[in-house]
């Protein structure tokens, strides 16, 4: 459906219902060619994982994408029947560590008040900003996450390279680096303390060290 206006001073504003893929396509073009000239190569990729039962079928998955260093996470659902058995953190913790061999700092996530706020806090995610009435009768929530900070000593290239494991235990968090390929990485270990401060965590890294 196209609804016609006059031109006003040599330009007409038509307002277009289910625009084509082809004039959304060219708008949005022109808008990420003015952004990436102030900002820099926007390096947009997309991904997703899946996570499937033994006959393959779908028990939750997330699509997320990669931009300006920043994980975004766009879908992210589990089956009810596959929820608290750790699905979701294994997805999760999977994303980011994509992320994070894509030199990616930081990780942005939108979740509604219906869905899953604790889970992401849980996660080390914090609130950031908060829409009322959206929908109407419950709240938007964004939150986001550090993920570089705190590998001091270790270069993105180290990271992308070796592949980062994480194992959660009481309040320790390890990482180990399997895939290394050098004999004083392949030994290394992070040992990581983890300050829980309310919903917030923030870890502290070093190599060979304990705090």
């Amino acid at each position: 459906m196209n609804i016609l206006t006059n031109p006003t001073n040599g330009v007409a504003v038509n307002l277009l219902v289910n625009p084509s893929e082809q004039e959304r396509a060219a708008l949005i073009k022109e808008l990420v060619d003015y952004n990436q000239s102030k900002a820099g190569p926007r390096q947009f990729s997309q991904f997703g994982i899946f996570a499937r039962g033994h006959t393959q079928e779908l028990m939750g998955g997330l699509l997320g994408y990669i931009s300006w260093k920043w994980l975004s996470i766009e879908v992210f659902w589990v089956a009810e029947s596959a929820r608290r058995l750790g699905v979701g953190g294994r997805l999760l913790h999977k994303a980011e560590e994509f992320a994070l061999r894509q030199n990616c700092r930081f990780a942005l996530v939108e979740t509604y008040s219906f869905q899953a706020r604790g889970f992401y806090e849980k996660h080390g995610y914090r609130l950031f900003a908060e829409l009322e009435n959206y929908p109407i009768g419950h709240e938007c929530y964004y939150l986001r996450k550090t993920l570089a900070a705190g590998f001091a000593g270790f270069s993105a290239d180290d990271i992308k390279r070796a592949g980062v494991l994480f194992a959660q235990k009481d309040k320790n968090l390890v990482v180990t680096w399997p895939q290394a390929k050098d004999v004083s990485a392949s030994r290394a270990s992070l040992h990581v303390q983890v300050a829980r401060q309310t919903a917030v965590s923030r870890c502290l890294f070093g190599l060979g060290r304990r705090w």
